[in-house]
């Protein structure tokens, strides 16, 4: 099997499960990625083919066309050979309309992946319903991380028989062999927060929830925040300011001691979360209908380092989240949902708090291997490529 995955860049520090689906596959499958934009990083270790995409009038000017018609009359030309390959994976599904403008009339097995942003916001836009029809109908696959986000693309038109759920999975070697022992992260009490500063991550109702633990219990708390908006991200999704202005708040209050840093590469990311008990994940459904989709791939990296967690009910998080196993699953949208979570969390012994934390590891190893995960994805193409 040769498979081109397709994808905006190669590749963004935040796009660590996109790399992992690609370097855990089996020995054999021959793969290359085509993008727009290389980008340096920790996944230029990987030594397999890139087609970088450049502009040229020829694909601007067809790109206008197509867009407008919201269908493909003139097809691009692409800076490789796609006759090399027989399966197409699309990696988001604004990507596949992209890739549909130079496939007309190649027979490959069309796939793609969507991850929650380009169900729940981009299927909104003007002209992209026509669009997604299109694609629903000429892509042989729909892919997505989780049960509800599979009902998400059949409400908004994805036929339910091409419909497939497979969790992204994490490096089963990055699972934690030996924890931080609990007394050095339970008073204070070590809390940290992960995640790019747009609505639909809810930061800022974690931030209001541990400020009313902290003041209601006067309980010592160490956070630590990490991530940041990309110059990209319009105005109307970013929370930066609302953000930096909690923060000036909580450096107030005596008992909370604050870190935060902007966006790290994994390995420093699974460093500090060794050095943290809780993680808290607070996403939303965006005002915009936004969404997470499935969950932050953040939450199984938590897991994996023995962390409890505490998430909402949005979307696939209680795939992660499992409530009183190993966190809470909290209210959206909601600081005090997420401050009573840190109550009842102070309040259980530490033979409790062992238990939840091992629970955490052992959902990763059983649901999130990476590896195993990338055995299932090589037979469902492998099935399409057969059928």
């Amino acid at each position: 099997m040769k498979i081109l995955h397709s994808t905006g860049d190669w590749l963004a520090l935040t796009k660590s499960w996109i790399y992992d689906q690609v370097r855990f596959m089996p020995d054999g499958v021959e793969q290359a990625i085509w993008c727009d934009t290389r980008i340096a990083g920790p996944h230029n270790e990987w030594t397999g083919q890139v087609f970088v995409e450049r502009p040229t009038l020829y694909n601007r000017v067809s790109g206008c066309i197509n867009n407008s018609l919201g269908c493909i009359v003139v097809r691009r030309k692409a800076p490789l050979d796609f006759t090399k390959y027989n399966v197409l994976f699309s990696h988001f599904g604004y990507r596949a309309w992209h890739d549909s403008l130079y496939l007309k009339g190649f027979p490959l097995k069309k796939i793609v992946r969507f991850y929650g942003c380009d169900v729940g916001l981009t299927a909104k836009q003007p002209g992209w319903m026509k669009k997604y029809k299109r694609i629903f109908d000429e892509y042989d696959l729909m892919l997505c991380e989780g049960p509800h986000m599979a009902n998400e693309l059949e409400n908004i038109g994805a036929p339910r028989e091409k419909i497939r759920w497979i969790h992204l999975g994490i490096d089963p070697d990055n699972v934690a062999n030996e924890l931080t022992p609990i007394e050095k992260l339970f008073n204070p009490l070590c809390i940290l927060i992960a995640g790019t500063f747009t609505e639909k991550k809810g930061i800022e109702y974690a931030l209001e929830g541990i400020s009313k633990f902290a003041c209601e219990t006067e309980y010592p708390v160490h956070l630590t925040l990490i991530g940041d908006s990309p110059p990209s991200l319009s105005k109307e999704l970013c929370r930066k300011k609302d953000i930096e202005h909690l923060i000036e708040k909580m450096h107030l209050l005596k008992n909370i001691q604050l870190v935060k840093k902007g966006y790290v590469p994994l390995y420093e990311l699974n460093a500090i979360m060794k050095k943290n008990l809780i993680f808290i994940s607070p996403s939303v459904e965006a005002n915009n209908g936004d969404i997470e989709g499935g969950f932050p791939v953040t939450l199984t990296h938590a897991a994996a380092n023995g962390m409890i967690l505490i998430g909402t009910d949005h979307c696939d998080l209680p795939e992660i989240v499992h409530d009183q196993v190993n966190g809470y699953i909290c209210e959206q949208k909601s600081s005090q949902s997420i401050s009573d979570c840190l109550k009842r969390f102070i309040n259980i012994n530490q033979a409790s708090v062992s238990e939840k934390r091992k629970a955490s590891l052992q959902i990763v190893l059983k649901n999130f291997n990476a590896k195993l995960l990338a055995d299932q994805m090589c037979k469902i193409l492998s099935e399409e490529v057969m059928a």
